[in-house]
């Protein structure tokens, strides 16, 4: 034994049972007290504090207290009271050994007890002088703590046992902890995986990610059997209210058009598309089903907002308490091929919906799933092999399919199971929804363009309902089936064909180019599951053709299997296609495909840590006016600046190069700029993007723009300087700059939606 601690209770804990006084015992000696001596185990008398890591019902309190233990490596063990007479006698008889012991400890200079006080606290370890004992109020201490640090070797003395070396701690305490500011520390990781087609929310606690990190309750839609909803957004006409999200959304919208009373309210679906490949700003609109335009940014917030407020109410309902908004880390997934003004909006989008801004991580989607099938078991794989088995060196290639996109990513495993990207992320939009619009082609083919119109105008909610039947149907269909794929024709579509061309569609589908394969009964389409695989072949066939050039790169060789996750991947011809092309690799399909990135993102979110190296997609650098060289610059770009100094304009500054690696929280380049102006006190910089390597201006074609930067500078002249750091490997890029004459450095964010 080599420390003993005791502190009065404060008003508020005077009333808590016996049960949590014991817990609050834990945590303060663990955490703010004794965390120094903490090495392997505590030992305690209190059997139920075993089971806080496991089976117990904690409400929000020991929650945010289990958050505090979770940052340190450690076990629990019971050991009746009876046995326990050491750690309880320093409360009672201090021997004079032991007291010297303590006092030897607090004074000793490798083990300061004095410095495990933190500021304000009015705890004290126990240093009783001359062998005097101290009287205690019993009723108001927190039970007495004894950890057993080092213990002493059968024969040994105390003072034996305390020249032992100090052990150290099993993992450092992070700054919060040194700070003695445990409530700051995030009490469970939420993660919301807003897809083109479905949208979710997934979260868990600390200390169930300590002990499995799979282990994550995602939200289970009410009467419905799915952890998934679609994204839909049903907007009250003043613009500016949510009246419904996922499923409800969609059954209330249509109750409205049912009953004719729709009108002015917004109905968005799949609108997440509207964000890849396009230039996005702040007042940027998007159209809803019917045509009618919101704020972009206002229908993401609006949807973001359903989804956290409806995942903090479940958290509140399952345990007693309320978890605070401070107390929880939020992660938002993105696709990896968006560009960085997307991760922007999403993230200022998810900040309106009032997420803290120091409390969000963009996720990169390929990725969280990676860090998901890391944890997987072979049973959970897919009865293939599990990349948990993979060990420092393998390589895999996840193909992460969703409703909207296709996103590539190459990992190999590095030490401790951490992953690197190797290739830099790519992929498009060829996700399940081009299957969808491959049939309504196909309607379209046969009734024409005029009937579809109308029919949509006429009846909408008859159009959602043959397109959400088709989204059921195409799920079955393999690279076997022979069955036709029936499909009930609404009425309003067959009035539609009459009015817009004087026949039915039967004699429309006979006329038409599937004629003799396709056949209309009544209200009956069958459609041959030859004709429906079609559909499918651009998405899989694009797909299938983008890996293929992929395992031929260079830096790509040696990929041993191909992870396919995401809700596209659980299509049984994508499986097939992936099979057999390429069959001399294995391919894991996990049982949870559609949830791997959801779960992963709350993985990512206890350990971003585990990603420690992306690619880089662009060549990046700054616009900026360097000095002229007319052996390598055009003399059209030459211009003369303050002190007749010939310079050239429009010159690229690189910072990054295209196919870099990037090790995550490095700073890649630091380059140093003057202002162009004497009398400057804010200095600009536009930045860049091209995937030529060596671009000499930003006018050379390919190079665009993507953000801005501002940084203040201080005096006055021509020689100030201003250095400029980036960092572009984490999801989002990170800007540093610092004033040389002052030595002030800002953290700046880069405006990608001016």
């Amino acid at each position: 034994m080599i420390a003993f601690a005791r502190r009065s209770l404060k008003q508020s804990e005077r009333s808590y049972p016996a049960h949590k006084l014991e817990f609050l015992a834990l945590k303060w000696s663990a955490t703010e007290k004794l965390h120094d001596f903490l090495y392997g185990g505590i030992v305690t008398d209190n059997n139920p504090l075993t089971y806080v890591n496991t089976t117990a019902k904690l409400n929000s309190t020991g929650h945010r207290w289990l958050a505090a233990l979770s940052n340190f490596n450690f076990s629990i063990t019971y050991r009746k009271g009876k046995n326990h007479i050491d750690a309880d006698g320093l409360s009672c008889v201090f021997p004079t050994e032991v007291i010297q012991a303590i006092s030897h400890a607090a004074t000793a200079e490798t083990v300061p007890l004095s410095e495990t006080d933190a500021a304000g606290d009015s705890s004290e370890v126990d240093d009783v002088p001359d062998g005097k004992v101290e009287e205690t109020d019993k009723s108001t201490d927190v039970p007495d703590v004894a950890l057993y640090a080092i213990q002493a070797r059968r024969g040994s003395t105390v003072n034996d046992s305390l020249n032992t070396p100090r052990p150290q701690m099993k993992r450092k305490p992070p700054k919060w902890m040194s700070t003695g500011d445990w409530k700051s520390h995030p009490v469970l990781v939420a993660a919301i995986d807003f897809g083109t087609t479905y949208s979710s929310w997934a979260f868990s606690f600390q200390h169930e990610y300590d002990s499995d990190p799979t282990k994550v309750f995602a939200k289970q839609w009410k009467g419905q059997e799915s952890q998934k909803g679609p994204t839909c957004a049903l907007i009250e006409p003043n613009g500016k209210t949510l009246h419904a999200f996922g499923f409800d959304a969609e059954t209330k919208y249509f109750e409205l058009l049912e009953e004719d009373n729709d009108e002015g309210y917004f109905f968005f679906k799949r609108f997440k598309m509207r964000l890849l490949g396009q230039t996005i700003h702040r007042d940027t609109e998007i159209e809803d089903i019917q045509g009618k335009s919101l704020l972009a940014k206002t229908v993401f917030a609006l949807s973001l907002k359903y989804l956290k407020d409806d995942l903090i109410a479940v958290t509140n309902d399952r345990i007693s308490g309320m978890i605070k908004n401070t107390e929880i880390h939020w992660v938002l997934t993105v696709p990896a091929i968006w560009d960085d003004g997307a991760k922007q909006f999403m993230r200022e989008a998810a900040i309106e919906a009032g997420i803290l801004d120091d409390k969000l991580t963009i996720a990169l989607e390929p990725e969280a799933a990676s860090l998901f099938c890391r944890h997987l078991s072979v049973e959970k794989s897919g009865n293939q092999t599990s990349l948990a088995k993979f060990t420092a060196g393998k390589r895999y290639l996840v193909l992460d399919a969703g409703g909207g996109t296709i996103d590539v990513t190459v990992h190999e495993v590095v030490r401790q199971g951490q992953v690197k990207e190797l290739y830099k992320a790519s992929g498009g939009a060829w996700g399940g929804t081009k299957v969808d619009d491959a049939f309504l082609d196909f309607l379209t083919l046969i009734t024409g363009q005029n009937v579809i119109d109308s029919f949509k105008k006429s009846d909408m909610y008859d159009f959602n309902e043959i397109m959400k039947i088709f989204e059921v149907k195409k799920r079955s269909i393999t690279h076997e089936s022979e069955s036709n794929i029936v499909m009930r024709l609404p009425q309003s579509l067959s009035t539609a064909a009459q009015q817009e061309t004087g026949k039915s569609i039967a004699e429309l589908a006979a006329l038409s180019k599937f004629g003799k394969e396709v056949s209309v009964v009544k209200d009956k389409l069958k459609i041959p599951a030859s004709v429906v695989r079609t559909l499918f072949q651009k998405s899989v066939s694009t797909t299938t053709d983008h890996v293929a050039e992929l395992l031929e790169a260079d830096a790509n060789k040696g990929i041993q299997a191909i992870v396919m996750v995401g809700g596209f991947s659980e299509s049984p011809l994508l499986q097939h296609a992936i099979q057999s092309r390429f069959s001399s690799l294995k391919v894991i399909i996990p049982d949870e495909a559609g949830l791997s990135i959801l779960k992963g993102a709350v993985i990512f979110g206890h350990s971003p840590n585990a990603i420690t190296q992306r690619i880089s997609k662009y060549t990046y650098g700054i616009r900026c006016k360097c000095l002229f060289n007319e052996n390598k610059h055009p003399l059209s770009n030459k211009v003369i600046g303050e002190g007749g100094v010939a310079f050239c304009k429009n010159a690229f500054a690189k910072h990054v190069e295209a196919g870099q690696s990037l090790r995550i929280g490095d700073t890649q380049a630091e380059h140093e700029y003057i202002p162009s102006r004497s009398e400057q006190t804010i200095m600009r910089f536009p930045i860049f993007a091209t995937k030529e390597k060596n671009p000499l201006l930003v006018t050379e074609s390919g190079c665009f723009e993507i953000g801005k930067l501002r940084i203040p500078i201080s005096g006055t002249g021509l020689d100030r300087k201003v250095y400029v750091q980036m960092n572009f490997g984490g999801t989002e890029i990170e800007v540093k700059g610092t004033d040389k004459a002052t030595g002030n450095a800002v953290e700046v964010k880069v405006d990608f939606l001016s």
